[in-house]
């Protein structure tokens, strides 16, 4: 991994070792006050990266991880990660355990984000089966799914709970509000 300084293009000193293959996901996170991005791999493996420091590694899927997003569970970071293996797993950052795993989609998973409804922490996730599935993280239950044409690519979610998938050459905003209330 290459830190660059983008105001004046340049490189830093040092490489850190990296993933076996492709970086296929992104996503950020802030550690003991400081900023750390997580980067999931073709290799299968979730790293959490801080400046001039090797990463953290966690043997995330079997296949890429295709997928990541943050969130806060019981006042600790997690990642939540979907991979090539159609799983989606839970990663928590401040003792490195994983304590959920969802068989969530048949094919992989392509797409994470996260919401707050009624009060507790959501995953939102996209797969290659056209599906976006919505899981209380408090619960580990998935609690509606919604079915897209094509294979879910890329998915995010707005604060007021709209999520806008993209799927196929196709663009939809789907409305989480109507289920606020009636999920617990």
């Amino acid at each position: 991994m290459q830190v660059w300084d983008l105001m004046i293009g340049t490189r830093p000193p040092c490489t850190l070792a990296a993933h076996v293959g492709r970086v296929l996901a992104v996503g950020v996170v802030e550690l003991d006050g400081r900023p750390h991005a997580i980067t999931g791999g073709e290799d299968g493996s979730l790293r959490v990266w801080t400046t001039g420091r090797q990463p953290r590694a966690f043997a995330a899927h079997v296949g890429g991880v295709r997928a990541v997003g943050v969130v806060e569970l019981d006042g600790r970071p997690h990642a939540i990660t979907g991979g090539d293996d159609g799983s989606v797993r839970v990663w928590d950052l401040t003792t490195g355990t994983q304590p959920r795993a969802f068989a969530a989609h048949v094919g992989g998973v392509r797409a994470v984000g996260v919401v707050e409804l009624d009060g507790r922490p959501h995953a939102i996730t996209g797969g290659n089966d056209g599906s976006v599935r919505v899981w209380d993280l408090t619960t580990g239950t998935c609690r509606t799914t919604f079915y897209c044409p094509a294979r879910v690519s890329a998915l995010t979610v707005t604060a007021d709970a709209m999520v806008i998938v993209g799927f196929g050459h196709e663009v939809a905003a789907l409305s989480l509000a109507p289920l606020k209330g009636r999920l617990s």
